[in-house]
């Protein structure tokens, strides 16, 4: 089962954010969504999806709930059901 995690760049930038200022860092969400970009744009010619990936968009998923997805599309193809689609 292969997976694909997708998520904007502001929700990235978003996440990031509280992340580090979790950590006691003082960060600007601009600031942060500068970085991801530069890493986006280094990573775009490698990080591209298998064909056969499921894609799943995490923008408005809490991890529990994009855990379950998974758990949800692995059980499905153990178990021989109908190929999930992608989210």
């Amino acid at each position: 089962l292969k997976i694909y995690l997708h998520a904007s760049l502001s929700e990235r930038a978003r996440r990031r954010t509280i992340d580090k200022q979790l950590l006691g860092r003082e960060v600007s969400p601009g600031e942060v969504a500068r970085e991801l970009a530069r890493r986006d744009e280094l990573d775009a010619r490698v990080m591209q999806p298998a064909p056969d990936a499921l894609l799943l968009d995490t923008d408005q998923l809490t991890p529990t709930e994009e855990v379950a997805w998974v758990l949800t599309h692995w059980h499905n193809r153990v178990n021989g059901d109908i190929a999930p689609q992608s989210s």
